[in-house]
């Protein structure tokens, strides 16, 4: 999921703009439909902390909803420095330290 996401918007810079800054920015309805937009995704989050806890992997006591923000907020900011920094660093090489930290912050 984090390979996915930075990779995608590594090589759309434009997109990770308007997602990281602009759409930030949005009234009160367009920030609703947002949430909207992005409710599968949480979900998605939900399942791959699941089948971690499911496989062993995952500690069982983890509160999904910590954990998803952690997930996404660590994303969602990297990502976001990215940007500010004008993508002056290669988002990719980012992926396996981010993984890696996200792991073993749940690791059983």
């Amino acid at each position: 999921m984090v390979t996915v996401y930075f990779e995608g918007l590594a090589h759309n810079k434009s997109l990770a703009a308007v997602t990281q800054i602009h759409l930030r920015q949005a009234d009160q309805a367009m920030r609703r439909q947002i949430g909207d937009i992005i409710r599968p995704y949480y979900q998605l989050i939900d399942h791959i902390i699941q089948d971690g806890i499911d496989k062993g992997i995952f500690r069982p006591t983890i509160d999904h909803r910590i954990a998803r923000r952690m997930i996404f907020g660590t994303m969602d900011e990297t990502i976001t420095a990215w940007v500010l920094t004008g993508a002056k660093y290669d988002l990719q090489g980012l992926i396996e330290p981010v993984v890696d930290l996200l792991v073993h912050a749940m690791k059983k």
